[in-house]
Formats: structure tokens, sequence, C-alpha cells
């Protein structure tokens, strides 16, 4: 067994999404701030998916609370939180015994991450997850996207006008090019049993690392890993946006991650432990902090 994690950690992770679409809205636009530039910006929940998908899939882990299941091959049709309970734990949900439903839930890998909120069978419980991810934010100023049209090879059959004889229109977005930057935090003092251990978070930081490139969907591909900064500290710090003191700029073409005013924030807290991640072949460190280890983003072997 692994021991538990100890430590408070902080980071920052950007995907590169080029041609791509990585978090539609729904009307299948990148979605786009109320601001003056219309930034390009996407949630937390499109990059735990991929986290949840890489640790499901490469690592293995079965025990994956929020997952898609349906209830049969046949119906296509979706569990509901109930029927989702049974199936991972082969019996109902607890009548009114949150302690009992805490414990299940912890048991499965994305809950004890990230959290849940359960209300099934009078229980009714709110788990706060050690690791917390804020919304990604654009990091370029140029926020472009287009559309194009596309040709379905079949008619719509329920088109009873002339029309119906043609075969079906329809459109996709894609956004130019965004650096999606995205914070994030380690706090295992929110858990009480499971605790979150050393093994939970390295699958994390591979799963970050890594899952963007993994989930290569036809509206996700030209969406991939970019950078990771894993930082860790001994005692519990209060951070800034870790976010609002990178900046990505585009030249020659390779990405180039500035990280001075990064370097100059996190002088004045107890940080003991830096790790950067990323790929030389496409991404250029500058301002890097004094005593970081670096390494490939893809391999996650030391540069």
């Amino acid at each position: 067994m692994t021991e538990n994690y100890d430590k408070f950690g902080y980071g920052l992770f950007i995907l590169k999404s080029k041609n791509s679409l990585f978090n539609a809205d729904f009307s299948h636009e990148p979605r786009q701030l109320p601001d003056s530039e219309g930034t390009f910006y996407a949630t937390d929940k499109s990059l735990k998916y991929c986290i949840r998908k890489y640790v499901h899939d490469i690592k293995g882990e079965k025990q994956i609370f929020f997952w898609r299941r349906n209830n049969s091959d046949k119906e296509l049709k979706p569990m509901d939180l109930g029927e989702n309970y049974k199936y991972l734990f082969e019996e109902e949900p607890p009548k009114k015994d949150n302690n009992k439903a805490e414990t299940k839930l912890l048991s499965c890998w994305d809950v004890r991450i990230f959290g849940a909120t359960f209300a099934e069978s009078d229980c009714n419980l709110s788990i706060t997850g050690p690791i917390q991810i804020s919304y990604g934010i654009n990091k370029t100023v140029e926020n472009q996207k287009y559309s194009s049209q596309i040709l379905s090879p079949f008619r719509d059959s329920t088109e009873k006008k002339k029309e119906a004889k043609a075969r079906t229109l329809g459109n996709e977005s894609k956004a130019l090019e965004a650096h999606l930057a995205f914070d994030y935090v380690i706090n295992p003092k929110t858990l009480r049993e499971p605790k979150l251990t050393n093994r939970d978070v390295e699958w994390f930081k591979e799963a970050i690392c890594k899952g963007v490139s993994y989930v290569n969907s036809s509206a996700k591909i030209g969406s991939e890993s970019e950078f990771m900064l894993y930082l860790e500290s001994d005692q519990h710090n209060v951070l800034p946006l870790l976010k609002d003191f990178v900046d990505v700029n585009i030249k020659d073409g390779k990405n180039i991650v500035n990280l001075s005013r990064i370097s100059d924030l996190i002088k004045r807290y107890e940080i003991k432990h830096i790790e950067i991640y990323y790929e030389p072949a496409c991404v250029e460190i500058s301002g890097k902090p004094d005593g970081a280890k670096t390494f490939n983003i893809y391999t996650m072997k030391p540069l």
C-alpha cells in the first residue's frame, strides 16, 4: 500500500488547441468569456474528463464513479446515480447512512481526487476533493474561430420538402489557436478516510500531462498537452492564480512559456520542490525558477 500524500501541491497546466474544439458550448462553438476580447476558455470538467479517461484506459482503474455507463447495450439508456452506485459496489445505496456511502465513494479514484456530491436513498453528502482545478483561460491575444460546412452522406428522412432528396448539410466550428491555462491545487487535509496517497498524486500528474493528447476524438484532435508546472510545499500556502503570472508567445513556430513572473512570485513562499514538464521540440521555457527539475511531458523522463 502506498503512503499517504502529506504535502501541499500547486500547479499550472497549459494545453494547445490548434484547429481544434477542446470544449464546446451547447451551440457547438468554442466557449468564450463575456469580455471585450471574447477570450476562449474551457471548464475544469473538460480537463477532468481527459484525466479520468486516461486513468481508466491506461492505468486500468475501473473504479471511476463519474463515468458514462448505460443500463444495457441494447437501449443505450444512461444509468441514474443509484444504478451507478449499485453497478460499482454491487449493493443498493445505504439508507440514511452518509458515513458508509462516503467510505464507498472514496474507494473510487476520481472521487478521492476530485470529490463528489451524492444525493440518493436519503443520503445527502458532499465530498470536497483534495485536488481542485480552475477554468482554463486562453493566454494568447488572438481568439479567432471559424466554421466549416460539412456534408453528410445521408438525407434527412424526416424532412418532407423537396430538399429531403439532398444530402444533409451541417457545420463544425474550431478555434484557430488557443493556449488554455488551468490552475490546480492539492490539499490532502480535505479528506478523512481513505486518504489521498502518493500513488494517487503520481497518477494525477501523469494523467494531466498525457490525458489531453490521449483523447483524440474528431473534435479534440489538434488539442494537446503543452506544459505542466508542479510546486510542492511542506506547509499550506495561499497563492494567487498562477495563470495570471504566465505569458505564452509564439515565435518561429515555437511556443515560448515565460515563467519569469512566477519565478519571482514563488520566492515569497515556502516552496521546496519544483517540477516542469514540456516537449522541447514544441515548447521553449524562459525565466525558469531556480532549482526546477525538468521532464518531457509525454515520456515523463528527465530532460
